[in-house]
């Protein structure tokens, strides 16, 4: 086992918050790590606000939480100038959206970009790819046992992001490992997710959990296939929810496709309402009518001739490719 590495304050999740965190007590004099599970700190960022990262809401209520007393008393009287300022010190410059805050750049990649140059600027040490075994108090701090590859990690490149992070994890997955042992007098759990397994390290109660906003699993009718076919692709759409075949909801938004369902801000809002057996249909062309839409396709009759299912070409300029190809099967 390695000799201790210590440090005034660990940091045990390296997402938003966990980066935030780190960067916080570093600004304070701090000495700081972070142990981050994945094979890098900040991944799930990318994927916020899709993919444009919805940074926060330009007006923020205590009173839209389930404790608005302890929340307030956490985030002080002005939450958002806190959080304004915060991203400005980062170097990052915001735009608002229908109340929501965003990147002016609209990616989410150059946020995650600002949170690690600061880390790299102010000297935090970044763990990646490691879990904490085990914790144990003393009288002046902590002590963490942790498992972290055995050496860096090496992938094939690749040219786009998804398949060179695949890849990583791929090896993350078959990479040797050792033991350390990390000292601190603080730390900070930052986790995400599910925190079962890191209260139960660290000997803490923890409040049932169910879900508020999230994705939405589901299946196409018809092709249990699709969405797979259709994974990463955004489409404007109107989501309508039905039960036992009548309406209960609707509302237009982007929706992002995953292989497990969909997911997206309105299919968050969708995320409230829905129940096991209920019914989505999704609308690619809100801004017609049925008639309008009937029109439209005969027009493109007379252009292109007949329809067919065996030829997904002939939606092109309507649909994105993989989109055809799931409705023409």
């Amino acid at each position: 086992m390695n000799t201790s590495a210590f440090y005034d304050v660990l940091v045990i999740g390296g997402g938003a918050s966990g980066l935030a965190a780190a960067i916080t007590a570093a600004r304070a004099g701090k000495s700081v790590c972070i142990v981050e599970c994945d094979v890098a700190c900040g991944l799930k960022l990318l994927a916020t606000g899709n993919g444009r990262c919805n940074l926060s809401n330009e007006s923020i209520d205590p009173q839209r939480y389930n404790h608005p007393a302890f929340v307030e008393s956490v985030m002080g009287p002005r939450p958002e100038q806190e959080l304004m300022g915060f991203f400005s010190s980062l170097g990052i410059m915001t735009t608002s959206e229908e109340g929501r805050l965003y990147p002016r750049s609209l990616r989410a990649e150059s946020v995650r970009d600002a949170l690690l140059n600061v880390c790299d600027r102010l000297g935090i040490t970044l763990i990646c790819g490691a879990n904490v075994a085990s914790a144990h108090k003393a009288s002046e701090g902590w002590t963490l046992q942790i498992d972290r590859p055995a050496r860096a990690l090496k992938a094939k490149k690749h040219d786009d992001r998804k398949s060179e992070l695949r890849s990583l994890r791929k090896a993350l997955t078959d990479v040797p490992r050792k033991n350390e042992a990390l000292e601190a007098h603080a730390v900070i759990i930052a986790t995400g997710g599910n925190p079962t397994g890191i209260a139960d390290t660290f000997g803490l109660p923890l409040t049932s959990l169910r879900p508020i906003l999230c994705p939405v699993s589901a299946t196409v009718v018809g092709d249990r296939a699709a969405l797979k076919t259709l994974d990463g692709l955004r489409v404007r759409a109107r989501l309508t929810l039905t039960r036992n075949h009548s309406e209960l909801w609707h509302e237009d938004g982007e929706v992002l496709f995953r292989a497990f369902g969909i997911s997206g801000v309105a299919v968050f809002n969708l995320s409230r309402r829905i129940q096991r057996g209920d019914t989505i249909l999704l609308d690619v062309f809100p801004d017609l009518s049925k008639d309008e839409l009937l029109d439209m396709l005969n027009r493109r009759v007379e252009l292109l001739g007949g329809f067919s299912p065996r030829d997904p070409r002939w939606l092109d300029g309507m649909l994105a490719p993989q989109l055809s190809r799931v409705v023409c099967t």
